[in-house]
């Protein structure tokens, strides 16, 4: 938690406008340990995950930098439900869809359920405007923050998530509006 000098700094969740691009900030580790997926799935044991201290500061100190630039236009931890679940409620929350590809994070190793799912810390989801990309980029690689531009905001009905040719998920926006919903729905 943090005081904001400025409220009308403040960055929210929502996917704000076609066209924006999509960037994932922060390292994804092979930490499913715990996660909501493993619950989901009933699966035991996994890695759990670990906060690096020194990297959490710096990503934190240059995520504030770009917010208070106004290089930002939404911003969403990764962290309950990893990636997957970010990108569904920012696209839930601005009603815009989203088209990210997993290949295109930085030394993408992992498979793309773990792309989707990994709940490790210090992660977001970031949307600048096309026009800020490359600075936003700039601030985050020359920090050595970990950062790959992974998609854009679109004014489709869904959520697309590809791996490469593959397609991983395909949500069609008013479903996920519903399902999100459902349990306040008395």
């Amino acid at each position: 938690m943090g005081q904001i000098e400025d409220i009308s700094s403040a960055v929210t969740m929502d996917a704000k406008a076609p066209g924006n691009v999509l960037f994932q900030v922060g390292e994804t580790k092979n930490e499913l340990g715990g996660s909501h997926l493993s619950l989901h799935l009933g699966l035991s044991g996994g890695h759990v995950p670990r906060v690096d201290p020194q990297r959490a500061k710096i990503t934190f100190q240059k995520i504030h930098e770009v917010i208070k630039a106004g290089l930002v236009r939404s911003c969403h931890d990764l962290s309950e439900g990893g990636l997957a679940a970010a990108a569904a409620e920012m696209a839930i929350a601005g009603r815009l869809g989203l088209e990210i590809d997993l290949e295109c994070i930085y030394l993408s190793v992992l498979s793309d359920l773990v792309l989707l799912y990994s709940e490790s810390n210090t992660r977001f989801l970031v949307e600048t405007t096309a026009e800020n990309a490359e600075d936003f980029e700039k601030v985050m690689v020359d920090a050595g923050v970990p950062v790959a531009r992974i998609g854009k905001v679109t004014d489709s009905s869904s959520i697309s998530i590809r791996y490469g040719d593959k397609q991983c998920v395909l949500l069609d926006l008013k479903q996920a509006v519903e399902a999100w919903q459902k349990p306040l729905d008395w």
